[in-house]
Order: C-alpha cells, then structure tokens, then sequence
C-alpha cells in the first residue's frame, strides 16, 4: 500500500465540491458501503464540524483512494481481483474511492448546496488569529445558509485548506482492512465489521438491505438502520436456511463463516441463497401492511419462518393476510397463560420466548404456538387467506381432491399430532411438503372424498410407497382386464 498526504499540494473544499458536484449520488467519489457506512450523522454534528473546520481545529483527514493510480499499481502486480474491481469504477466515472470522512464530506457538500448551515457566531482561526469573521443572520436564527454568508466569508471558505490523505496503491482487501485501522478507535458493531469484508454474501445482503431498509425503520422496533441492525437479521436468517429450520441455534460466529470470514470471497451461503431471499420477499410483502413499531425483531423471524414453512403456498391477498397475522400475533402475546418452556429460570409463555431471537428451540416453540393460534383464532378466515400454489396458478382440479391448510391441521388433530406410524409431527412443520403429506384413506379414484375423515397425514416417504402400491395394483387390474377381454374375442 502507497499514501501520500496533500501537504505540499491540498485540495480545497471547493475541490472536494467540484468532484462531489450538486448530487452527491453522482458524485465522481465512490462510496463503497462494503466497509464505509451511509451517512449519518445529525443537524447538532454536521453544524459542530463545520464550526470546527472554520476556526482551524485539527480533525482527522479525509482519506481517498485515487482509482487510476490504484488500477495501474494492480496491474503492474498482476491482481486480477482488485484490477476488476477498480477498472468497473472507472468505468462508472469514479475518480476515488472514499475510506474515511463520509460524514464530513457529506456536510460540506450539503453546507454548499443550502442544505445545512453554519452556526451564528464570531470565528477566529487558530491558524491565523488577526482574522475574524462573524456570522450574523435574521432575527430568530441559529444558522446561516452558505448562499446568504457575505461575499468574502464566502470565497474564504472555497478555498479553505482540507486534511487529506490520498492513497496510490492499495488492493481491494487492504481497503477493508484499512478502514478498519482508521475506525479502530470507533466501535463497529459485528454486521458492520463484516460488511467491511470482502465477501458475496456482504454484497448480497447489503443490496437486500437497502431494498427494505423503509420496512424495516417503519415496522420493527429497535431497529438502527443506520447501524445495520437489518442487514444482520438478513445475514441471520440466510445463514439459517443453509440447515434444518429449527435444528441448529443460529450463532454469530456461523455468520461470520457464512460471509468467508474475510478470507474468501464466495462461500457455500452466498452461492445457494435464492430461496432464503424468495422467503425474505414474502416476508417484506406481508410486513409493509404492518403498522409502525408493531413487531419486534423476533417476531419478525418468526414470521420469516411461517413464509419459509409455507413457501408452497399462496397468500391470496397480502394486505388481508397482515391483518389476520397481527390478530394472531396480538392473541399470543396476551395468552401468558400457555407455557411454551419451563426450565430453571422460569416459565415461558410466547411473549417470554422473544428474547432470544435466533436458538432453535425457541423458533421452533414460537412458530408452534403462532400456527396453532393461525388456524383456530378464526379457522373460516385462516382457510381462505392461503392456498396451494396451483389453485393461484388458475390449474383447474376438482376442488374435492385436494386437502386444505385447515384441514391438514384437523387431521393432525384427529391423528394426536403423528403421522399414521405413530410419529410425532411438529406443528411448525406440518404444512411442509417436503417431509409430510396429507392424503385420501380411500383414494379420490375410487371414490373417496377429501374430507378430514377420509384423510391421513403420513411421510414422504410413506406416500411415496403407498402411491407406488397402489399404481402397481392399478396396473394389473389393467392388464387383467386386458386379457379377459382379449379372451373374450377369442
């Protein structure tokens, strides 16, 4: 890695705004959210800097890396992953790439677009005391707008010296790692460490976050979308679907792996991660009916697990269907009366099992309790909000043949909550498809109805062989019929 300051040349702010121009999303300086944050800062910090910068205090510099500079230095080392990288933001008109100061170069540029002020009052630089300015607005006014400061304040501040770092040579990796070095004193929280990683799956899951990130600041409580508490409920839940819904605890640690612990750039996570987003946008489609603050961040996984559980269903009207869910939501919490856990340090209804958001056991026992309270608070309702994705689809089937969501559930309950064989069948699991079916005792084909009575619930596996039976015993009633009538002609 090369670095140079700009001591012996510095760049001007008005320098910086030239590049940054009057869009900072079209700027010629890249933000590379994969280890920089969006920016954040309030009205009180962005007016604090800019008095700062005006009477000369020393603030850490804001550091950049020149692309052409760090293009040529990789090809001339032959770094095939950081030459990508770099000549894609040359392409993309980029002229550096920003490492530190985010926050600051964003207040200037909106300080000279009119967006913020500077505070009323009188400056005196510490570098150069015999000049004073003072800052004087209207009657009633904290701040003045860089358009209404007087002429010469004005052209003093365009040239204003900044602080800057400019690096020369540096490989994509380094410029996580550099950031990191900056920010050591700053305390980044785990998804921030690892949205500074070079990692597929940070790209994949930033770029999920900033779809839902208005969801998610609207809907669930506690969330600092600035922060990225969002990407890390979305790297949670990602990571979880690369094993048994509820068989392992998800731990910050199987994240990190998930992501290539800055190591490698593609992980097995980030390479098979489609249906985990499918079930994240059935997800965001039921919650942006929610009101604001209405779940919490376990609830939230919970209600990712019911999409993932009944991907193969269809929500006919997703609207109605947040609505219904809330209901469902609401009623457990309130039922402190159902303990779901019991064990040394205390007992749990549904509203208890919230504190732990991604063990296994809890999932398993909060989805148990949220599907049960689903197709009983009002079963009339619950049936008609779902169905099988073929009817969705316009398939014609006779409407007898095929067993609903709700009467699934009533035979599981006639069957004690087992399968034919006596095995027990999780709530939570019932309605996947991909371990347990629901079928005719007497099949439809010789008349059998679609009713609970006539149902049974049973394995995969046993479906499997019963349907193979069955279709033999069919066949050879065919062919025998065959024969005796081949005999019958002759």
């Amino acid at each position: 890695m090369t670095i140079r300051t700009e001591s012996a040349n510095p760049w001007t702010i008005n320098q910086l705004i030239e590049l940054i121009d009057k869009d900072i999303k079209a700027t010629k300086i890249f933000l590379d959210l994969s280890f920089q944050s969006i920016f954040r800062w309030d009205k009180s910090k962005q007016e604090k800097f800019l008095r700062c910068t005006l009477e000369g205090f020393a603030t850490s510099p804001l550091v950049f890396a020149c692309v052409s500079d760090c293009l040529a230095a990789a090809r001339k080392r032959e770094d095939n992953e950081s030459v990508q990288y770099f000549e894609k933001l040359e392409k993309e008109g980029k002229y550096y790439i920003i490492i530190d100061g985010n926050n600051r170069m964003t207040t200037l540029a909106g300080f000279f677009n009119d967006e913020i002020g500077l505070p009323v009052g009188t400056y005196s630089n510490l570098y150069n005391p015999t000049v004073k300015y003072t800052v004087t607005g209207n009657k009633g006014q904290s701040t003045v707008k860089f358009s209404k400061l007087e002429t010469r304040l004005q052209l003093y501040l365009e040239v204003f010296l900044l602080n800057t770092t400019i690096v020369e040579s540096i490989s994509r990796r380094e410029l996580s790692q550099y950031f990191d070095a900056l920010n050591d004193g700053v305390k980044l929280n785990a998804q921030e460490i690892r949205n500074s990683w070079w990692s597929k799956l940070a790209e994949i899951v930033r770029e999920a976050g900033d779809e839902y990130s208005d969801i998610f600041d609207k809907v669930v409580t506690q969330i600092k979308v600035l922060r990225r508490d969002h990407d890390s409920i979305i790297a949670h839940l990602i990571t979880s679907c690369q094993s048994d819904q509820f068989g392992i605890d998800i731990k910050p640690k199987m994240v990190d792996v998930a992501y290539g612990r800055n190591v490698d750039y593609s992980s097995s996570v980030s390479q098979n991660c489609g249906d985990s987003l499918r079930y994240l946008k059935k997800t965001m489609d039921v919650i942006t009916h929610f009101q604001s603050n209405e779940i919490t961040k376990s609830t939230f996984v919970d209600i990712f697990n019911i999409m993932r559980q009944h991907d193969h269903l269809f929500i006919q009207d997703n609207e109605k269907f947040a609505k219904y869910l809330m209901r469902v939501i609401v009623a457990c919490k309130k039922d402190v009366d159902d303990v779901l856990l019991e064990d040394k340090t205390g007992s749990f209804p549904y509203s208890g099992m919230l504190r732990q958001a991604y063990t296994a056991q809890y999932m398993k026992l909060r989805m148990e309790k949220l599907m049960k309270e689903f197709w009983t608070l009002n079963p009339k309702t619950a049936g008609s909000l779902m169905s099988t994705s073929d009817e969705a689809q316009g398939i014609e089937k006779d409407e007898q043949r095929i067993f609903t969501p709700i009467q699934r559930f009533d035979i599981w309950l006639k069957q004690g909550e087992k399968d034919r064989n006596g095995v027990e069948i999780s709530l939570c699991e019932l309605n996947d498809g991909t371990k347990w079916q629901a079928d005719h005792i007497v099949e439809w084909n010789d008349g059998g109805r679609t009713t609970v009575e006539n149902g049974e619930l049973l394995s995969i596996s046993d479906h499997a062989e019963k349907t193979g039976s069955y279709n033999r015993k069919r066949q050879q009633l065919n062919v025998a019929e065959k024969r005796a009538a081949m005999a019958e002609l002759v």
